[in-house]
């Protein structure tokens, strides 16, 4: 990885979709945890476009529901003022959430909150956005990925 970052050692890497802030469309792209950072890079050419230090993530926010969706909530510093709380669909969001919990209490000493509700809240950079989960039960929805729709300073997910 990055030396000067400190970024040696990779905790957990998987090819996840990030769900945009602006329309709650999804966007594949490679997620790596190293043991002092979460990164996103671009999964064809592998260029960073995001790198938030371990001590800057304070709490993950799920729903109680088989959505495979998690908020990771970044704190006010002058990267989370621009861009705000990443927002992750994965096959695999019991590790990611689970590694990136151990990742946070070994670069601070203390664990970062869990958070498990069917509405919290999520910085968007200058906005504050209100997550909704809606379960559907076993519809033709069901059969595939969780709808997720914006309105104003809602996201709305139909599981």
């Amino acid at each position: 990885m990055c030396v000067d970052t400190n970024d040696q050692y990779v905790v957990f890497a998987d090819i996840i979709n990030k769900i945009t802030r602006s329309s709650g469309k999804i966007a594949p792209i490679l997620l790596v945890l190293s043991t002092s950072s979460l990164l996103l890079l671009d999964q064809r050419t592998l260029q960073i476009k995001y790198r938030v230090p371990a001590a800057e993530i304070y709490r993950m926010s799920l729903s109680p529901y088989l959505d495979d969706i998690a908020v990771f909530h970044v704190k006010a510093s002058e990267f989370g003022r621009k861009k705000g709380d990443f927002v992750f669909e994965t096959a695999h969001v019991i590790e990611i959430v689970t590694k990136m919990f151990l990742v946070v209490q070994n670069a601070t000493g203390k664990p970062p909150e869990i958070h498990i509700s069917t509405e919290f809240e999520a910085n968007f950079g200058q906005q504050t956005v209100i997550f909704n989960f809606k379960y559907v039960g076993m519809s033709e929805l069901a059969q595939g990925p969780p709808k997720v729709t914006r309105k104003a300073n809602r996201m709305e997910i139909i599981v």
